[in-house]
């Protein structure tokens, strides 16, 4: 009953973690390094892109995702490759859906919202890629291997 409980959480975790941590880094990048900055994004604009993020990662992303790569001609590929594939696509969808539901949020004019999502989008697909490949990917990695023992 645990094992079955908890492959029902970790598909949150990610999500939890990535925006936890995109809305400290795009904090710090757009708004500069305070502690009232931090507060205010952790306690305030992080549980509005969390919820963002579960239901746009689960409803809308990685449906899509998957069905991408169940067309793309993937038996030569290892399942590393596969899995290398499968995050880059993630990263790419949800950075651009969360740079633009975190625009909206913050009321950037519509006349310039397209510019500003555009030139936001690819530095923080970067960031996201870099933190997912090397921060919440080895988590999620390790809270796997801890739950499989």
């Amino acid at each position: 009953m645990l094992k079955k409980n908890r492959n029902k959480i970790i598909p949150f975790i990610t999500p939890f973690l990535m925006s936890l941590i995109m809305s400290v880094i795009n904090t710090l990048i757009y708004q500069g390094m305070t502690l009232e900055n931090l507060i205010i994004a952790i306690t305030k604009k992080w549980p509005v892109m969390l919820i963002f993020a579960i239901i746009i990662a689960q409803v809308i992303i990685v449906p899509i995702v998957k069905f991408v790569v169940a067309f793309i001609n993937i038996e030569h590929l290892s399942l590393k490759s596969i899995n290398l594939l499968e995050s880059v696509l993630i990263v790419l969808g949800m950075s651009g859906c969360m740079t633009l539901v975190k625009l909206i949020i913050n009321k950037v004019p519509m006349q310039q919202l397209m510019y500003v999502w555009l030139r936001r989008w690819p530095i923080n697909f970067v960031i996201a890629f870099i933190v997912q490949m090397f921060v919440v990917g080895k988590i999620i990695k390790k809270i796997n291997l801890f739950h499989n023992a």
